[in-house]
């Protein structure tokens, strides 16, 4: 299967070839107006990258700042990438389909559990209310 991989990846650099000047990492990444963001996270798509991950969280950055962030990003930048995601999901799909195939051939299917045999465990909440909490405690404990 790695062989695949390996040749299909290699056919996608012969017809997209990739432009060193051209990096993933911009001058300032995932910083600065929404046409950085966007010019930026077309870098990623135009090789394939579907999803990206936002740290925000860290430094000194105030909650209004970041929620102030988030609706920037989701106002002005997001639509032009929505406008493209059903086109695509299906080409996604259709290349991964064969994968996908050959994996469920390979699964191995446990066989179900019956009732008894599942262990019930009491939600962390509940415990709380009722008594005493405990991360091995079970329902009848």
């Amino acid at each position: 299967m790695f062989e695949q991989f390996r040749a299909l990846r290699e056919q996608r650099l012969e017809e997209n070839p990739i432009d060193i000047t051209r990096a993933l990492t911009a001058e300032r990444g995932g910083i600065g107006t929404p046409e950085d963001m966007r010019k930026h996270l077309r870098k990623f798509e135009e090789v394939g990258v579907d999803q990206v991950t936002f740290i925000q969280q860290a430094g000194m950055n105030k909650h209004e700042h970041i929620c102030e962030s988030l609706e920037l990003f989701g106002t002005k930048v997001t639509a032009e990438f929505k406008e493209r995601e059903i086109a695509r999901e299906l080409k996604k799909a259709e290349e991964l389909a064969p994968f996908i195939a050959a994996a469920k051939r390979r699964k191995k299917y446990m066989r179900p559990l019956a009732d008894e045999d599942i262990p019930v465990f009491p939600a962390l909440g509940r415990s709380l209310v009722e008594g005493e909490a405990g991360p091995n405690k079970t329902a009848d404990s």
